[in-house]
Parts: C-alpha cells; structure tokens; sequence
C-alpha cells in the first residue's frame, strides 16, 4: 500500500511542488520511505481472527469495498480477492461521496436488507 502511494505521490506534479518548495517533512518522508523498503508483515492475528469469525459466522456476507479506499486496499491484500462475496464500488473513495458511489451503496444496503 505505501509502496503505490509514493509511486503515485512522485508523478503527482502538486506533491513534487510541495516537496521541492520545503513543505515536506524530509525527516518524516524519508522515515516512511525507510517502512516502505521493509518487507511487508505477514497478516496479522486480528486478520485472521477475523476471518475465522467470518468463516463461522451462519449468515450472509458481503464486502463492500471502495476501489479507491486505502482500507479497502488493504483488506483485499489480505483477503482472497477472488472471494465472491467481495462487491466492488468503482472509482469510490472511503466516504462514498461521489453520486454514483452513494446510489451503489444504497442499492448495496437496501439488497441487503431484503435479503436477495
């Protein structure tokens, strides 16, 4: 996840302006590139405890996501992205501020509750 930040960060020119005009922290921006170098953690207990609960759980699931939600990248880096349960919300951000990511998600939700 913070490897693709920073691969979109140094093509943004406004991040690059902010950088070069020293509106950037060097000492925080190198510190998290420093994390980004590291290997990445296996998933950790709480996402498998998670998913056991899930796995157990009797009802129905359904994940939605967000396509352009940090946290929803990330539980899909740990998740099997195959998972048919997985909805995914288009070009959305974690809010679903976007019209056609409310109406979705509404139909989502009301779906849901009728239990089609």
């Amino acid at each position: 996840m913070v490897r693709d930040h920073y691969r979109k960060r140094l093509t943004d020119p406004a991040a690059i302006l902010r950088l070069l005009s020293g509106q950037v922290s060097l000492g925080k921006l190198i510190a998290s590139l420093l994390g980004a170098l590291r290997p990445s953690a296996p998933p950790s207990s709480l996402a498998q405890d998670i998913a056991s609960g899930i796995a157990n759980y009797p009802g129905d699931v359904t994940f939605l996501i967000a396509e352009r939600d940090r946290t929803g990248k990330a539980f899909l880096a740990t998740w099997d992205k195959t998972d048919p349960r997985i909805q995914m919300c288009p070009d959305a951000t974690h809010a679903y501020v976007e019209p056609h990511a409310r109406e979705w998600l509404e139909e989502q939700l009301v779906e849901a509750l009728r239990g089609d």
